[in-house]
């Protein structure tokens, strides 16, 4: 799947490192949100109607934004260890596209 992009200035205030990451939190959960939508609509699709298949979905996917929160959790520890502000932005460009609309980094 596509990482999500998160747009910020660095020279203003969405360029702030706890901006960005609250910017990337929200791409990744709505990023989540629309995976398991998609695949919903799919298991619905597929089950002609009787509802096993989208309840088995449902029960199979109920923790993945919880899981999603917790790599979220995980990053920002990196974060917050980090040296620099562009080893901060190094390791959230793990888990999303960044782009700096001042061109700066």
């Amino acid at each position: 799947m596509k990482k999500p992009t998160v747009k910020f200035n660095s020279r203003g205030e969405t360029g702030n490192i706890y901006s960005i990451l609250a910017m990337t939190r929200l791409a990744i959960l709505r990023q989540e949100k629309q995976r398991v939508l998609d695949d919903c609509a799919l298991a619905t699709f597929e089950d002609n109607g009787y509802g096993k298949e989208t309840a088995a979905f449902l029960k199979k996917h109920e923790n993945y934004s919880a899981q999603a929160l917790a790599e979220f959790d995980a990053m920002c520890k990196r974060v917050y260890d980090s040296g620099s502000y562009e080893d901060a932005l190094r390791i959230i460009r793990e888990k999303v596209t960044l782009k700096d609309l001042d061109g700066r980094y």
